[in-house]
């Protein structure tokens, strides 16, 4: 494999080198932009386990963020705009800048994040109480309080999954690589 590598290079090298460096500039520079980031992070919400954790870091960095933002007098339209910036996943960041923009026209907060089809029923509800008893603050904290020990808990149940998959990978690595030194060892021999 290596002598045909090295052929191949010595007769195409002039064409497949500077190709390798145009597709990894282009790749880097693709990487630089905001598209991969909300590639990469609706597919990583599409990942079993991954997703919930996802899910469950945004919502509770939004509950924490908004929560803390009303509890300390900030309006509630531009502590929306704040806490979408303090959002690390461009769908949310996107669902909670459109609820805002709905909020600003008029919108109650639950109904402008469900339009958004992003946050669970669960953290509506959550939002709605708070809304009806005037004490959205209070609700969005305590949210901010359950969503964390969630979240703690499926980053324990993956890192548990993981465990496993990780020691299988790592001893197949080192077995692929024992066998190619045995392997050349061998091939010295035949000489």
């Amino acid at each position: 494999v290596a002598e045909a590598i090295g052929t191949g290079l010595t007769h195409y090298g002039m064409i497949v080198i500077p190709a390798l460096i145009a597709c990894v500039g282009g790749i880097f520079g693709w990487a630089r932009t905001a598209s991969p980031r909300a590639f990469v992070g609706r597919i990583g919400m599409k990942l079993p386990g991954i997703g919930q954790l996802i899910e469950k870091t945004n919502v509770s960095r939004l509950a924490r963020t908004l929560g803390t933002l009303l509890r300390n007098g900030v309006g509630l339209v531009p502590a929306l705009e704040l806490t979408s910036g303090a959002l690390n996943n461009p769908t949310y960041q996107r669902a909670v800048k459109a609820a805002a923009e709905k909020v600003k026209e008029g919108s109650k907060l639950t109904d402008a994040l469900a339009s958004t089809n992003t946050l669970p029923s669960q953290v509506l509800r959550f939002i709605s109480i708070g809304e009806e008893a005037s004490k959205i603050d209070t609700m969005l904290l305590h949210l901010a309080v359950i969503t964390e020990k969630e979240g703690q808990r499926q980053l324990e149940r993956l890192m548990t999954l993981l465990t496993p998959a990780i020691t299988v990978t790592i001893g197949i690595a080192i077995g692929g690589l024992i066998l190619s030194v045995m392997q050349a060892i061998l091939g010295i021999n035949h000489f």
